[in-house]
């Protein structure tokens, strides 16, 4: 009987982790949705991007559309000067619902002749982290520019007195 306390040999942990010739590994769309909602459009772009890849496609114009929606959607609530939760959470349902709908449209597109894996969920969550950290980042740096052109003020409702 083997002992199921050893750790898993090399060329066990090498089979989980690498696909056999003729497999790819993508991402699935509740995966894609999961990551959307933590991560925003950035994650979006980056799960759509590696699994148009793994369908031989080019998967650059994924990543920039993320980018460029998220930049939009944050232009957009600074110009709008609206502080309301509604807008946020109306936000995010249009971002996860979009996401999975272009990951459903992959799964019709993928290539049969490939066999699919799924990707894990902890690289789903590792994706889905570097994008709500970006996401944080920027929020902080336009606040900063805003902030130190003297813009801040008619955001915050503060009359100057």
């Amino acid at each position: 009987m083997e002992n199921p306390y050893l750790p898993p040999s090399v060329e066990e942990t090498a089979a989980r982790v690498m696909p056999a010739a003729g497999t790819q590994r993508r991402y699935t769309p509740g995966q894609i949705a999961i990551a959307t909602f933590i991560g925003g459009l950035v994650a979006a772009g980056w799960l759509l991007g590696v699994n148009e890849e793994a369908n031989g496609r080019q998967s650059q114009r994924w990543v920039y559309i993320g980018i460029a929606a998220l930049l939009t959607l944050v232009v957009g609530v600074i110009q709008l000067r609206i502080d309301t939760p509604a807008l946020g959470v109306g936000i995010t349902i249009a971002s996860v619902s979009t996401a999975h709908a272009f990951a459903k449209q992959f799964e019709r597109r993928k290539a049969p002749t490939i066999e699919w894996l799924d990707h894990s969920g902890w690289s789903v969550a590792g994706i889905a982290t570097l994008g709500f950290l970006f996401t944080v980042a920027l929020a902080l740096g336009l606040g900063a520019l805003f902030g130190a052109l003297g813009i801040s003020e008619s955001f915050s409702g503060a009359t100057g007195d």
